[in-house]
């Protein structure tokens, strides 16, 4: 089951990833900081995991909103009704312990994202080991060209010494990640021996460029994909036009 839809050239790869939030069991979108709930058939998780399945997804994330504050989460139910599916559904919200990472594992998620559990090291050092290193990946809040955590470089080397090698930056609203000081700081992170991958507020094509120029590795896009601001083909038409050898 293979992670990456778009590879750019035959050595080098650019994944164009959807994302599913959901929470209180329900598929949203962000308007700024505030979460707005779907309505009709977009607002089933099931439903729109299916669509994307459909339109031929090879991978998709979800962000699972409950798990991270404790509530009652629906993604098992979604990851086992997905199992069939030749898709690969990678897994954030709420990976604090081994216990979780197991099940959810367990239910069939290919990758799980985590945030909190890297400022602990024996954690992460346990969930690494169990569900494979390759298969857990570090996450990061970015505001101005710089890590949230006030403990960042700390939960940045806890992953590198544990094997972790994929890093999703996530910028924080009204920025995306194409903003001058958060290119430098893609660039930054790769230095560092990560593969890069971003998301927020992602709503064109030209935000997506520069940041693979500065060498992002991936995007994850919720409401512009969902919404049709951004399709895949529009984003594979752009990168074309850079000379990058596409195959879907």
């Amino acid at each position: 089951m293979e992670v990456c839809p778009v590879t750019l050239n035959m050595t080098d790869s650019f994944c164009v990833v959807p994302v599913i939030h959901i929470s209180s069991g329900r598929v949203i979108r962000w308007q700024g900081d505030h979460p707005v709930r779907y309505t009709g058939a977009n607002a089933n998780p099931l439903s729109m995991a299916l669509q994307w399945a459909a339109r031929g997804a090879r991978h998709l994330h979800v962000v699972d909103l409950d798990a991270s504050h404790g509530r009652m989460s629906v993604v098992p139910a979604l990851l086992m009704a997905m199992s069939k599916r030749p898709i690969a559904i990678s897994v954030g919200g709420g990976i604090y312990n081994v216990e979780t990472a197991q099940q959810r594992m367990a239910y069939g998620a290919t990758h799980l994202v985590a945030g909190s559990l890297l400022a602990q090291d024996h954690m992460t050092r346990r969930v690494a080991r169990v569900v494979g290193s390759q298969r857990l990946w570090g996450s990061f809040l970015v505001a101005n060209g710089a890590l949230v955590a006030p403990d960042a470089a700390q939960r940045l080397d806890n992953a590198r010494r544990h094997g972790i090698t994929t890093i999703i930056l996530t910028a924080r609203h009204p920025e995306n990640m194409a903003h001058p000081n958060n290119l430098r700081l893609i660039e930054a992170v790769r230095r560092q021996g990560f593969s890069v991958w971003t998301s927020g507020q992602i709503d064109d094509v030209q935000d997506i460029i520069p940041m693979y120029q500065a060498g992002a590795q991936g995007v994850l896009i919720g409401r512009a994909l969902h919404e049709g601001l951004l399709s895949v083909d529009g984003i594979r038409s752009a990168m074309e036009q850079l000379g990058a050898h596409i195959i879907a």
